[in-house]
Formats: C-alpha cells, sequence, structure tokens
C-alpha cells in the first residue's frame, strides 16, 4: 500500500490499493448477496505499523468499493479481541501478539483494560520477514544444489515467457516444501521444467531462517523495553499468522 509502482495484470496497470478496493467490492458484494441487502458500514483491519497515509488509502479503499462509513481496527487488536471471545482473559493482563505473516512481521503489546484493549508501545515490525521470505530461502538452496541445466532455466537475466513459468513453478514447489516441513522432519519436490527432485530436512531449513527469527526475537525485546515493562509482566504470547505454524526450534 502506498508504493507507486503498479502491479501489471492482463496487460493493465493497477495501484496496490485499486487491487484492495476490488477484493473488498468482492466481499462487499457477497456480503449484500447473504442479508438480500446493502451493507453500507464496514470495519477494515489493518497492520498496527500502517501510518496516517496508509491508512487513508485504506479508507479510500473501502469507500471504491461502495461502503459510507469505514472503521479501521489494527490487526493485533483484533486478534486479542477475538482471543478473548474464546478464552477468558483477567482484567489488566498484558499480551504480546507476535504477527508473522506472508510477508511482514508485526509485534503489538496491549493490556485488557475493561471491554477495550490499550497499545501498551508503538507496535515494531519488520517489513522483510515472513513467510514469502522464508520461500526464497529455500529457492536460493535449490539454485546452489539443482543441476546446471535448471539453474540456467532459472536466471533471473533471461526475461523468456519460459523463464517466468519457470521460475514461477519452482517457487510455488518451494512453498509446498515449507508446509511439508510443517508434518514431516523431511520434505521432497519433484521439478517439473527438469524432472529432478530437490530435499530438504526440518534442521537445515530452521537453520536457514533463523536470523530472520532472531530478528522478530529481537524486536519483541525491544517492544517490551520501549513499554517500560519486563518479560515476567506479560501474561500471554498470541501467535498470529500461517508461519507461525513452522516448527521453528532454536538450536
Amino acid at each position: 500500500m502506498g508504493s507507486p509502482e503498479p502491479y501489471i495484470l492482463g496487460n493493465q496497470p493497477f495501484l496496490p490499493e485499486e487491487l484492495v478496493a476490488a477484493v473488498i467490492s468482492k466481499l462487499k458484494n457477497q456480503a449484500d448477496e447473504m442479508v438480500k441487502d446493502s451493507i453500507t458500514e464496514a470495519v477494515i483491519t489493518v497492520p498496527a505499523t500502517y501510518r496516517i497515509n496508509k491508512r487513508k488509502l485504506m479508507e479510500k479503499a473501502g469507500k471504491a468499493a461502495g461502503f459510507k462509513e469505514i472503521r479501521l481496527l489494527e490487526e493485533p487488536v483484533t486478534a486479542a479481541i477475538y482471543y478473548a471471545q474464546q478464552y477468558e482473559l483477567g482484567e489488566e493482563e498484558i499480551i504480546l501478539v507476535y504477527d508473522l505473516g506472508a510477508g511482514t512481521f508485526d509485534a503489538t503489546l496491549l493490556q485488557k483494560q475493561g471491554a477495550n484493549y490499550q497499545i501498551l508501545a508503538a507496535p515494531v515490525g519488520l517489513s522483510h520477514c515472513g513467510g514469502m521470505d522464508f520461500d526464497r530461502e529455500i529457492y536460493q538452496d535449490l539454485l546452489e544444489h539443482c543441476s546446471e541445466s535448471l539453474r540456467e532455466r532459472l536466471d533471473a537475466h533471461n526475461r523468456s515467457k519460459e523463464a517466468f513459468q519457470a521460475r514461477a513453478i519452482v517457487a510455488d514447489l518451494c512453498r509446498t516444501l515449507k508446509h511439508q516441513l510443517s508434518e514431516a522432519q523431511t520434505g521432497e519436490i519433484l521439478i517439473p521444467v527438469t524432472m529432478e527432485s530437490y530435499a530438504l530436512n526440518r534442521q537445515d531449513f530452521n537453520q536457514m531462517i533463523a536470523p530472520l527469527v532472531e530478528e522478530t526475537l529481537e524486536s519483541c525485546h525491544q517492544l517490551v523495553k520501549n513499554a517500560g515493562i519486563n518479560w515476567e509482566q506479560v501474561d500471554q504470547v498470541l501467535l498470529v499468522g500461517g508461519s507461525c505454524r513452522i516448527p521453528y526450534v532454536k538450536e
């Protein structure tokens, strides 16, 4: 959000906020059909690290989708509210929301105050840390161990349609392999581009992503410090985001 660089879809350029508006519009149409009426108000969740410019773009996207009234709610606050509906939280309990998603990491400290949640310090985040970055680590390791033929097909300087397709196929397979390692100690993929296989075990994968995971932990330590509290005062840690399902074990 906020990037001036458009995405090209079907030979047409779209700014990020235009794509977001299209997604919200689709959801609104589906909701309207379900309730047999036109919904005019919406709550849209946003990363806690979003500043004013990005928040305004989200509001603009929501209104472009057809909503008249928009309320923005920080994603960690949303997660805490949902969690509190499933499990009882004590008054003034402090929760650290550790949100590791596809492309970014966010951490927020919240304290329950009645029916509301108070953010205790400015949220911290990493714009380069998430599931896609883990996928890239696997991709780079594959490049180092694959055949010369496949390496040439995946050359980033090759701008042919076939090369783009090959890189997309292999990138998707790397993500599949990552998912395998959430269930098994070893995963393996067959690469149809050159009909060769690539295997990876969980221990090696953990070592690949260790520097990125360490950055998230350092961010959490800084957040607790910024809030002027110590870890003993944090009552619960709430894990949010698909990348939290990775069975990571620190060596």
